[in-house]
């Protein structure tokens, strides 16, 4: 009888556990190595952001860049207008200008 009384309760349950060489966890043991599981993912997920950002030099959304070549290409084949030409030759040549690119049509400064 004293064995079923000690398994209805929360801290006989752990006494008949225990004598019976099992033994259980507290609640504040079980919560702090969630978190500490859920830290080390939250870690690792940042680690990987800042790595592909990295990898992928910062402009995720930027899209894709043309030289002034391929924008001559495209007005001849009719795919973009006079104006929308001399719009994207503009802003090619400021971003020259700044640095932002090189003028062999790849990101930054050039180097020779």
């Amino acid at each position: 009888m004293a064995c079923a009384a000690a398994i209805a309760s929360p801290r006989g349950a752990g006494r008949v556990l225990a004598a019976s060489g099992e033994t259980t966890a507290p609640w504040w043991e079980v919560g702090l190595w969630v978190a500490v599981l859920l830290g080390a993912i939250l870690l690792l997920a940042v680690f990987v952001y800042v790595y592909r950002s990295r990898v992928r030099g910062g402009d995720v959304g930027a899209g894709p860049e043309f030289s002034l070549q391929d924008l001559r290409v495209l007005r001849e084949r009719g795919d973009l207008t006079e104006a929308e030409f001399d719009h994207l030759r503009a802003n090619l040549l400021a971003d020259v200008r700044d640095g932002r690119r090189a003028p062999d049509g790849t990101d930054g400064p050039s180097t020779g």
